[in-house]
């Protein structure tokens, strides 16, 4: 959308009806778990047009842009397997807008600390999410992750929004995901 808050993105005829099959759970896991990771959906539509004298069908899901708030440094696409999970560069360069991989996480020695409460909080989540993904037959999961450093950012810009969040985030914040800021002194 024009204003970052959602993205559309086209989808596969079965996911359309697995995802219409599975939408009175879906409510429910997240009015029972509001701290949930998994993609917030507002809209799942199917679009019927004539091409070439052709019925085609078009189906399309509206959903959170996690990342709207501000453009990672990189980004990670994390699933918990390494089976093809590296990513392929051009020239040997990151390009922030496509999201890394398992392989690239591990290769790249990375590490995410955590406070005991919060990595206790963050499995309460994941289990919960994974259990709702089991019940309902739902194999594709994986984290998105975006990291930021703050350092950059504060020698390019000291009074940017994003710094001004990381120090003083909003309280009752609705967003949900899983932001971690490096090196922020």
């Amino acid at each position: 959308s024009m204003d970052g808050k959602f993205m559309l993105k086209t989808i596969a005829r079965d996911e359309f009806y697995k995802l219409l099959g599975t939408l009175q759970p879906y409510h429910e896991h997240l009015s029972k778990h509001p701290k949930s990771l998994l993609t917030r959906y507002y809209g799942l539509h199917k679009v019927k047009y004539k091409q070439n004298g052709k019925n085609m069908e078009q189906y399309i899901i509206i959903m959170n842009n996690m990342f709207r708030k501000f453009t990672p440094n990189v980004r990670y696409d994390l699933k918990g397997s390494t089976q093809g999970r590296s990513t392929e560069f051009k020239d040997g360069k990151i390009d922030p807008k496509i999201a890394l991989k398992d392989n690239d996480w591990t290769d790249g020695d990375n590490i995410v600390d955590l406070q005991v409460n919060d990595k206790r909080e963050l499995v309460k989540t994941i289990k919960a999410d994974s259990e709702y993904l089991g019940k309902n037959q739902t194999l594709d999961y994986s984290l998105l992750l975006g990291i930021i450093d703050l350092q950059k950012l504060k020698e390019k810009d000291p009074n940017d929004p994003v710094l001004q969040y990381a120090k003083n985030p909003p309280s009752g914040e609705t967003e949900r995901g899983i932001y971690i800021c490096l090196l922020y002194t």
